[in-house]
């Protein structure tokens, strides 16, 4: 079942032209997370607040709305520097760095704007960064089901997708659509979790209220979940086996071969 308020079309373009507008006098500003994580702020607070648009799937986890639409967890402390973990390494590839002005990217289950201002930071063009979620606020991020994605086959050359894989309770289907929506060729990224081994996993879902959680990101969680080859590992960063009872991120991006 799927609950929408729509957005004033004309609201909407003129804060995306904003958004532009403001990259192009201070494009090197966002470089500054601290930055990012103000604009981030600031747009909500004084534009985005009440234009809350909502999508309900049967495939993700009861509380991923509720979760992640609380003011506090959406706009934590150092929030641009999580999505960092993955678009620093992206610019760092020299495919990337050679071709990212032209580069096509999708980053699902963003959230938020800064998540989309962190791989502006990264050097891609915004105007090419496609953002999706269950739910949004902000015109530069689009209602989108990870497990259903309205979009053709190979429209990107980067599909980013950090912290959301938890949320999704039919993974295989999650799966299938990122490698779906992504060019043969192309870059999938993925970042999740690692949560202490001491952890009582039952108690701390319950806590959490996430019972329905069925995933924990490792490079051996993605590898089989995308059934992927060493060979396609492009970057990974993983916990290493002194920090296993570290609460610590893990990320991976591989190459896309269909």
């Amino acid at each position: 079942m799927k609950y929408k308020i729509e957005l004033d079309t004309n609201f909407k373009n003129s804060v995306k032209n904003e958004f532009l507008k403001e990259f192009d006098i201070h494009s090197a500003l966002f470089e500054n997370p601290d930055f990012r994580d103000f604009i981030t702020k600031y747009r909500y607070e004084n534009m985005l607040e009440k234009s809350f648009q909502y999508l309900e799937s049967e495939k993700s986890s009861e509380v991923t709305i509720s979760h992640n639409t609380d003011p506090e967890r959406m706009f934590y402390s150092e929030m641009s520097r999580r999505p960092d973990l993955i678009a620093l390494p992206l610019r760092c590839l020299n495919s990337v760095k050679q071709n990212a002005h032209t580069m096509k990217v999708s980053t699902i289950g963003c959230r938020t704007e800064a998540e989309i201002f962190s791989l502006v930071n990264a050097g891609f063009n915004p105007k090419n960064i496609s953002g999706y979620d269950l739910f949004t606020n902000s015109p530069l991020i689009d209602l989108g089901d990870i497990t259903e994605m309205n979009v053709k086959d190979d429209v990107f050359d980067i599909t980013v997708c950090g912290w959301v894989l938890e949320f999704v309770t039919d993974l295989n289907l999650a799966a299938s659509e990122l490698l779906r929506i992504t060019k043969n060729g192309g870059l999938i990224a993925i970042g999740g979790m690692h949560h202490p081994n001491s952890l009582n996993i039952d108690e701390y879902s319950k806590r959490k209220k996430h019972q329905d959680r069925k995933w924990y990101c490792s490079l051996d969680s993605v590898k089989e979940l995308f059934q992927i080859n060493d060979y396609d590992i492009v970057f990974k960063s993983d916990i290493d086996s002194l920090d296993l009872d570290k609460r610590g991120d893990v990320v991976i991006i591989f190459k896309v071969n269909k």
